[in-house]
């Protein structure tokens, strides 16, 4: 099985650094999966299959951590008055 995307409970700069940590965990297992696949001589299909989705994760943990660096400068602006 592969997981779906994150679901973020926790609006804030930590909340999607969680988030990322979780969808790292996911690019792992489907790292594993694709070094698996390889191995065992899987189909072309299921070797570009494993590797979209990781290339989603990667895309999903860099959009996470960018919301993250995002928030933060927002909650320094609302603090800091600018």
């Amino acid at each position: 099985m592969i997981a779906s995307p994150t679901i973020i409970t926790d609006l804030s700069a930590a909340g999607f650094v969680n988030a990322a940590r979780v969808e790292a965990g996911v690019l792992a297992v489907n790292m594993q999966r694709l070094r698996d696949a390889k191995t065992t001589g899987a189909s072309p299909l299921r070797v570009r299959f494993l590797a979209r989705r990781i290339e989603e994760s990667a895309t999903r943990i860099k959009g996470l951590l960018t919301m993250a660096h995002d928030w933060n400068d927002f909650e320094d602006a609302e603090v800091f008055g600018g």
